[in-house]
């Protein structure tokens, strides 16, 4: 986790996606009020200083049906945790069913919606998390 301060009137986003990465490898879209800020598979972490106030983050995986988001509030000088975790359903519907997993699953946006579970973590349970995890990097748009 990092340890330097958060910069001035913004706050801190710490996004981890916990779980096995796929044999197949296949990124998730990380996307931050409706813009792509990164792109990770599970065991990865992403850190960004954000301005404070209403955002939504979403996470699209294109292998699986449904979009999973999460709307939260960043304080200034503080830090957000957001947990992804497996949503088993989701990518055993999209295995089996392929096209059609778009109307077998029914809950499309929300933090349950898509392949992962998004939700917003207590900071001891965010470094439980991460201290488990083998990767520290974030894919950024492009690269």
């Amino acid at each position: 986790m990092p340890k330097t301060q958060v910069r001035e009137g913004l706050s801190r986003l710490v996004v981890y996606q916990t779980g096995i990465p796929q044999i197949v490898r296949s990124d998730f879209a990380v996307l931050l009020d409706d813009g792509a800020i990164c792109y990770m598979v599970p065991g990865e972490v992403m850190v960004r200083d954000i301005r404070a106030g209403q955002h939504k983050i979403a996470f699209d995986n294109p292998m699986t049906a449904g979009t999973s988001v999460l709307s939260f509030t960043a304080e200034a000088g503080k830090t957000v945790y957001i947990s992804a975790a497996p949503n088993a359903r989701s990518v055993v519907a999209s295995l089996l069913l392929g096209p059609l997993a778009d109307l077998a699953t029914s809950d499309k946006t929300t933090a349950r919606g898509g392949s992962v579970f998004l939700e917003q973590s207590t900071s001891e349970q965010a470094e439980q998390d991460v201290a488990t995890l083998s990767k520290s990097s974030c894919t950024p748009p492009g690269a």
